[in-house]
């Protein structure tokens, strides 16, 4: 990869960072301490659910598709194929 590639990589990942800093800033000041923590405890929550997803989900995948490819059911691996691609992107 080229120098640009990086510097242009770097400079995303910093305006995120702002851009993320900036908003959770102005979500504080205008919900306030309560509701600000209700936002932030149920952004943790989903923040672990996602990560036991991403988990779980690829070996799950490879063993239900094992057994539908045995039983040659392939509208239904290639259903389940197209659903992960969904929710794993």
């Amino acid at each position: 990869m080229s120098s640009k590639s990086y510097i242009y990589s770097l400079s995303l990942k910093v305006t995120q960072t702002l851009l993320g800093l900036g908003v959770s800033i102005l979500l504080a000041r205008t919900l306030g301490v309560d509701e600000f923590g209700l936002y932030s405890l149920s952004l943790a929550i989903a923040s672990i659910i996602n990560v036991l997803i991403q988990v779980g989900l690829p070996t799950y995948l490879v063993r239900e598709i094992s057994k539908l490819r045995h039983k040659k059911e392939w509208e239904l691996i290639i259903f389940l194929y197209s659903k992960s691609r969904k929710t794993l992107s």
